[in-house]
């Protein structure tokens, strides 16, 4: 599929990592023509086997090298507990203007072990985080398609290191492969993907450890949807775990709390002011979920479009 090209655009965009969310961005920007060149680096052949069958790079390399030196952007597309010693692997190759950013759901680890790389590197490029948040359970490259950038929220998170117009630049970037971009700080961005992301991934865990033989058994849609994210790999999951840790177990505190107020009220339902009570709390679970997800679904955005404020509310995170 093609489409006209974008308004943005570099000579050559390198993807530091060929996996999942690597393959969508090369595929988007390939689409796009976001950039003169992709070109891609996975040390796994069948990943780099895939992400080249699927269309994701223009080239493809066994490891870091000079390749990299011409790349005006570069993006980390690994796991959040690799990008500090990626970095450092890759910061000498990066040319002087080139501006790093990448793609990992947390941002305050991320930030200070790049930022920690570059200073033992002496490198000179610049670097701004970034989560686009459109992935998936699935892992690997996938067909295009498989992962939606377009109209899904990208955040953006410069520190008091980025200058001005590398964060534009990434922000920019972002924007021409469709999404729509909010900037906010690392420790924000944490506390709200603790909640919207990471917690449903480990109560979706948790259901099925709940379940015993005959319940599995019986399960239906209902089981099946709400714990869709228990499938994503068990690996990375437990490295987001680990990188958000205060965050992500305050905030599953916070859900135990409101789970033992639900089951006070399911234990006293036979009671009409209880129920009454108890319907409330779904009364408003269902609202929140149909102001934000109606018919189930996505609401509509305008593809491209900037909030630098607060977005209404990410959904998936990968």
């Amino acid at each position: 599929m093609s489409e006209s090209p974008s308004e943005f655009r570099i000579g050559r965009l390198g993807l530091i990592g060929l996996g999942l969310m690597g393959a969508a961005i090369g595929q988007a920007a390939r689409r796009r023509r976001v950039a003169g060149v992709v070109a891609g680096w996975s040390p796994s052949e069948a990943t780099r086997r895939k992400a080249a069958g699927f269309g994701a790079v223009d080239e493809i390399h066994e490891r870091p090298g000079p390749w990299l030196a011409g790349c005006e952007i570069a993006v980390l597309c690994c796991g959040v507990g690799q990008m500090g010693s990626v970095a450092g692997e890759v910061a000498p190759l990066l040319g002087d203007g080139a501006v790093l950013t990448d793609v990992g759901s947390v941002k305050e680890r991320v930030v200070a072990d790049v930022e920690a790389a570059m200073d033992r590197a002496g490198a000179k490029f610049r670097y701004v985080g970034a989560h686009p948040i459109a992935g998936s359970e699935k892992t690997g490259p996938q067909p295009e398609g498989a992962v939606v950038l377009e109209g899904a929220w990208c955040v953006i998170t410069p520190s008091a290191r980025s200058s001005p117009e590398a964060a534009a630049k990434v922000r920019g970037f972002w924007e021409a492969l469709g999404m729509r971009t909010a900037e906010m700080t690392a420790g924000a961005h944490d506390r709200a993907l603790a909640l919207c992301s990471h917690v449903p991934h480990m109560v979706s865990a948790a259901l099925l450890l709940l379940q015993d033989e005959r319940s599995l058994s019986l399960a239906g849609t209902g089981l099946r949807d709400v714990t869709r994210t228990a499938s994503g790999p068990p690996d990375m999951w437990a490295g987001i775990a680990a990188a958000n840790s205060a965050h992500l177990a305050r905030s599953l505190r916070r859900l135990a709390g409101l789970l033992e107020a639900m089951a006070d009220r399911v234990e006293r339902a036979a009671d009409p002011a209880e129920r009454a009570a108890l319907q409330e709390l779904l009364e408003e679970a269902r609202r929140r979920r149909e102001s934000r997800f109606p018919a189930g679904g996505i609401p509509e955005s305008t593809t491209g479009s900037r909030n630098t404020g607060n977005p209404a509310g990410p959904g998936d995170a990968m």
